[in-house]
């Protein structure tokens, strides 16, 4: 299991084919900008408080457990190129119009400049606000949630709004842009709805690379996910805990960045108090090395 300070997965509990690419001859790939979002609920029974005024979106009572939070795991189908099998955070790669003026002008005010002096810049990326973005777009398609706003509130889901899914297939076809999805909708992405956590660029010896921002975003308990189905095969909303013991068992099969972000929200006793200290402080880029060992591999950060 992976840890801060490094880690080790034996090979039955990786995505099939995992090792496979690595043992392959590699003359190391460009990193493609990509960004993923790690969706946070409190467990129905619980309890919910409406999303705060001013700060952070970290909806939920300060002292809640990990084991009262549960988190959305999506797999990837076989057939995909990339951690082909795997449970990850919904997400995928950047677009060129993730950064169009037509698409920042949806954003609510905000320290703009700040998100992006945090994000930092990186190549192939216009503007680093295009990471934040392409994180809330990429939750819409691949699970018809909403990460924005309009004057009555929160968004609805696709699960629970005809409209927003015939929206969302919209642009899942390229018939629409987000921009044009959220002016539909007259709806805003606030920046506080989305906490920037880390990045994790994938190792050289990984065939397919990708420059990933990871995020995490708090939603409403009870709150239901609409895979997209060319993509994905299954999403389940379990407490990080839950999810680290089924991955050790071997019935979910991850990679190491899924594992160590995991392992960082069970940590503590207030997830809403971790997520803060996280948002507050530095974001920490991770460059793993994978070295292949006789009966598993292992990660050094």
């Amino acid at each position: 299991m992976a840890s801060a300070d490094g880690g080790y997965i034996p090979y039955g509990r990786l995505p099939e084919g995992f090792v496979d690419r690595l043992r392959d001859p590699f003359r190391p790939a460009r990193p493609r900008p990509a960004a993923t979002v790690a969706l946070l609920r409190l467990r129905e029974g619980f309890g919910e408080r409406l999303p705060d005024a001013e700060g952070p979106n970290l909806r939920g009572d300060a002292e809640s457990f990990p084991d009262d939070v549960e988190i959305l795991l999506v797999r990837r189908s076989r057939s995909a190129g990339f951690v082909p099998g795997a449970y990850v955070f919904p997400g995928g790669r950047v677009d060129p119009a993730d950064a169009s003026p037509r698409l920042l002008a949806r954003v609510r005010s905000g320290d703009v400049a700040h998100v992006e002096e945090r994000l930092a810049p990186s190549r192939g990326v216009e503007r680093p606000m295009a990471y934040w973005l392409a994180a809330v777009r990429e939750t819409f398609e691949e699970t018809g949630i909403l990460l924005a706003e309009n004057d009555s509130g929160p968004m609805p889901t696709a699960a629970e709004n005809d409209e927003l899914d015939a929206i969302r297939r919209e642009l899942m076809a390229r018939k629409l842009t987000m921009a044009e999805a959220l002016e539909r909708l007259d709806a805003r992405i606030g920046l506080s709805r989305v906490v920037y956590l880390a990045r994790w660029v994938t190792p050289e010896a990984e065939p397919r690379r990708y420059d990933t921002r990871f995020f995490a975003a708090w939603v409403s308990a009870g709150t239901k996910a609409v895979i997209d189905t060319r993509e994905m095969t299954d999403a389940v909303w379990l407490s990080p805990g839950e999810a680290l013991r089924r991955q050790a068992d071997g019935e979910l099969p991850m990679v190491f960045p899924t594992v160590h972000t995991l392992e960082s929200l069970a940590a503590g006793r207030s997830v809403k108090t971790r997520l803060a200290a996280m948002a507050a402080g530095p974001a920490p880029t991770f460059l793993p090395k994978l070295t292949l060992e006789r009966d598993g591999v292992r990660m050094e950060l």
